[in-house]
């Protein structure tokens, strides 16, 4: 105790310098631990809750309860029931009306509004229309160098002079501008086809109405004369292939257009309207001419018209929200700034009893 009276008296700025060192070493200390302790919270909030997974076992009592014992018997053990009257006091005292406070009101709590929730944007899907399946059925568009119409394929099996082209004859076309005609003449081999073909899509089990019109004009004029010589015909392809050979011949169906004069006065146009029922989401249609035997006559061709309507799936695509995923990394939160002001500031306190006791100890 006297050493450290001397000390005050002789040096007085060792003990506070000793007091200020004591106290930044723990204004530090616990810097360190409240950073410690932020950091630590920070980190499990982040990770997330844990999950708590409850499985319930049924006790042992319980499972011998309910499962029945296998030594059970069916006999039946007689049991007495005994009834035992219990007196009732005829001289009991009429009970007396004690008196009842009201029932104090009581504020009901307020409801605390709930925030609505955002609306969320989903795809919408339009309900399917009735519309027109058949790219350029009316064969008014333009025609490529091989005569196809825009929109349909042709194919053939040769052996015979075979043109595709764009009709523009009057009488020979059905409706606007253009007919496709397809000609066959100078066949060398019986059963010579030229025709076209288109895919389109559909929806399976739906119905769809075909309608087709056409026109044969031959110089004979009429199918007896010609022996059925000229005649044309369509086939579907349920899977939408377009390998016109791989149809079987019993798929083609005849089309019940009859031959006319090829430089006929009163010319027509014969139609023909059936129902599909596509199995598959997509079918090909194929239509030909016919030429049946080998000989130098000339039949001209003529389609147009063609229709096939039903249902059309029109999908309206929705808006796609962008994923978002968490991040493993974390970092550390930012200290209180008044903490680490305090600590600058004892630590230029410290700076200052360091250089006041440096010049005493020169004097």
């Amino acid at each position: 105790m006297d050493n450290i009276r001397n000390t005050w008296k002789n040096k007085p700025g060792v003990i506070i310098l000793s007091v200020l060192l004591v106290l930044v070493i723990i204004m530090l200390l616990a810097v360190l631990l409240v950073r410690g302790i932020i950091f630590k919270n920070e980190s499990r909030s982040s990770a997330g809750a844990p999950v708590v997974t409850a499985t319930f076992v049924a006790s042992t009592a319980d499972q011998n309860a309910a499962a029945p014992s296998a030594t059970a018997t069916n006999t039946r053990v007689a049991t007495k029931i005994v009834v035992t009257a219990t007196p009732v006091p005829t001289d009991t005292p009429a009970p007396t009306a004690t008196p009842t406070r009201k029932p104090t009101a009581t504020k009901s709590p307020t409801k605390t509004p709930t925030p609505k929730p955002k609306p969320t944007k989903t795809p919408t899907v339009a309900p399917p229309k009735i519309g027109e399946l058949l790219n350029n059925g009316h064969f008014d568009t333009t025609f490529g160098d091989d005569g196809a119409a825009d929109g349909w394929t042709r194919f053939d099996n040769g052996s015979a002079t075979i043109l595709f082209g764009a009709e523009t004859w009057e009488p020979a076309v059905e409706n606007g501008d253009f007919a496709q005609r397809i000609t066959i003449a100078n066949a060398t081999q019986p059963d010579r086809y030229a025709g076209l073909y288109q895919t389109v899509p559909v929806i399976a089990g739906e119905a769809y109405s075909l309608t087709m019109y056409g026109q044969i004009r031959t110089p004979f004029g009429d199918v007896a004369a010609s022996n059925y010589g000229y005649r044309m015909q369509y086939a579907i392809d349920w899977d939408g292939g377009t390998d016109w050979q791989a149809i079987p011949a019993d798929e083609w169906i005849e089309l019940p257009w009859d031959e006319q004069l090829i430089d006929g006065e009163n010319l027509f146009f014969l139609d023909y309207r059936t129902e599909l029922i596509p199995p598959g989401d997509s079918l090909t249609l194929f239509v030909r001419a016919w030429k049946k035997w080998p000989d130098q006559s000339e039949g001209q061709f003529t389609i147009d018209s063609f229709s096939l309507k039903g249902l059309v799936s029109t999908a309206v695509a929705g808006e796609t929200l962008p994923e978002t995923g968490g991040s493993d990394s974390h970092t550390a939160p930012p200290a209180d700034p008044r903490v680490w002001g305090s600590a600058l500031i004892l630590l230029l306190l410290v700076g200052g009893a360091l250089w006041q006791q440096r010049r005493w100890i020169r004097r």
